[in-house]
């Protein structure tokens, strides 16, 4: 069912810059791997081939880059559009962009930060909080809009969603805050629809997920506030393709809850798993979730836990049921995992295991 391609491990056979991995973006053309490292505060990025082999390119670190302000780096956003890639950073609040220009190296080209000390940003917010213009605290996740014109930020110690333009160049520049006097309950996953119409924000410590929808202005405007006694801090959330489902992974409830799109547009509770139900557990910490290509199952994991957990998605009932847990590939254990990402392709998932500071790449050899 499936095969290992690649173990990549830090600082192993030339590969560096990839310890904690928080996320993992491919290329369009699958060339390129881009790789937010939380522990070496780095993007980092692997070449690829039509064979999936992963040779080192690059890597920029807070270290060797103390300019670019990449301390915690968290997620990656890549613009085919631009050329450009981008990282948040958690810790050191910040947006930073990346291009090429048809060359196979990447170069920095602007940080957008507002430059306050992490210490006292975490220690005491409200002292800082009048100089916190951009709302990059605690920047977790970040999502391109389809027509790759601007970026959006969810930071959790800013309890913001910021917006950025991105120039012709691929530069940014700040546009203000999405609803600046919500209360999103200290957000980490923002994921949007494929039609971009309809966005989500978890709200990790509110236990809340907002959902937003464009007016007729083409701006969001707050639609809902979803919760359920089985969600309980909202780490990851995913959508399905046509927006009728949306899957959160609850890291302090240990469950998957999914909520489906009712008949008058509004999402309502559907299914919820928690650790306890499972034979073999998983999902303690819960915090990744991946769709395969035809989402037929869901990947999710825990990062306090072991294993992958697979879920059959029945087309009929459009209930999930549990299908396997997987251990270990070709003799490698899977644990703590931060992020999970299934190649445009269906072919490969990329598991990235936190502070084993390890990515395996496994080839899905079923119809999933």
């Amino acid at each position: 069912m499936y095969k290992v391609k690649h173990i990549l491990l830090n600082n192993q056979n030339g590969i560096s810059g990839i310890a904690n991995p928080r996320d993992i973006v491919l290329s369009e053309d699958h060339e390129k791997i881009f790789v937010a490292s939380g522990d070496n505060d780095a993007l980092t990025i692997l070449n690829a081939d039509n064979l999936m082999n992963l040779p080192f390119s690059q890597s920029f670190s807070e270290k060797s880059f103390p300019d670019l302000k990449l301390k915690g780096a968290s997620s990656v956003v890549y613009s085919p559009k631009h050329n450009t890639v981008y990282t948040t950073s958690f810790y050191s609040g910040s947006l930073t962009s990346f291009a090429t220009k048809g060359k196979s190296e990447f170069y920095p080209i602007s940080t957008l930060s507002d430059n306050i000390d992490f210490k006292t940003a975490f220690g005491d917010y409200t002292k800082i909080k009048q100089q916190d213009s951009l709302g990059l605290i605690g920047a977790w996740s970040a999502i391109l809009s389809n027509d790759e014109n601007y970026i959006l930020t969810a930071s959790y110690q800013s309890d913001a969603i910021s917006r950025f333009q991105i120039d012709p160049d691929g530069k940014l520049s700040f546009k203000g805050k999405l609803l600046p006097e919500h209360n999103w309950g200290r957000p980490t996953s923002i994921e949007k629809t494929k039609d971009g119409q309809t966005l989500f924000v978890a709200g990790f410590e509110n236990n809340q997920i907002s959902v937003l929808k464009k007016a007729a202005n083409q701006e969001y405007q707050l639609k809902q506030i979803l919760s359920h006694p089985t969600l309980l801090g909202p780490q990851k959330l995913v959508t399905s393709s046509t927006g009728q489902f949306l899957f959160a992974a609850g890291a302090k409830s240990n469950s998957l809850v999914v909520f489906k799109k009712g008949s008058l547009g509004n999402y309502l509770h559907h299914q919820s798993i928690d650790s306890q139900q499972l034979p073999s557990g998983g999902l303690n910490g819960a915090c990744c979730i991946a769709l395969t290509k035809n989402e037929n199952a869901v990947y999710v994991s825990g990062e306090m836990d072991n294993g992958l957990l697979v879920f059959d998605i029945n087309q009929h009932t459009q209930q999930l049921t549990f299908n396997r847990k997987v251990e270990s590939v070709g003799g490698v254990d899977i644990s703590k995992v931060s992020v999970l990402r299934v190649a445009d392709s269906g072919k490969y998932l990329f598991i990235g295991t936190g502070k084993n500071n390890t990515i395996v790449v496994l080839q899905i050899k079923s119809a999933l």
